[in-house]
């Protein structure tokens, strides 16, 4: 079992925590008002990548346009890399695809400079045909 350091023991804080020491740990579910809760109400940190790959798929990902040609977002955070996946039927027209992949970067690179991560954070582009069915 994995122990949290603190300097304030855990039932001294001054805020109370509905959180043992244990379940901080993510040992198992918390116990919430008398009941012991589910799975999804373990609290979970997002590394930045994380972050910044959930509001952009949020604000931009998987946008279909009429023309055949859909894109979203991926990360790696070992990495530091946000892909932009970019993937189209096989009769659009390439220009369609080039216009995606700028529009996808360009909401990319807005995002990221206003969060002032220019010096850390790549992007590389993945791009797939798809077979209309």
């Amino acid at each position: 079992m994995k122990e949290i350091e603190s300097s304030t023991p855990v039932n001294e804080s001054k805020t109370p925590s509905r959180y043992t020491k244990t379940q901080m740990g993510f040992q198992g579910p918390p116990i919430v008002q008398g009941r012991e809760g589910s799975q999804g109400e373990i609290p979970y940190v997002l590394s930045r990548l994380e972050y910044l790959e959930i509001k952009m798929n949020s604000w931009w990902g998987c946008t279909t346009s009429i023309d055949g040609v859909s894109s979203h977002y991926t990360s790696n955070p070992r990495e530091n890399t946000i892909y932009i996946e970019v993937f189209y039927l096989s009769d659009v027209a390439p220009d369609l695809v080039e216009m995606q992949v700028k529009n996808a970067q360009e909401a990319l690179l807005n995002q990221i400079a206003s969060l002032e991560w220019e010096d850390w954070v790549k992007i590389k582009v993945k791009i797939k045909k798809v077979e209309a069915q």
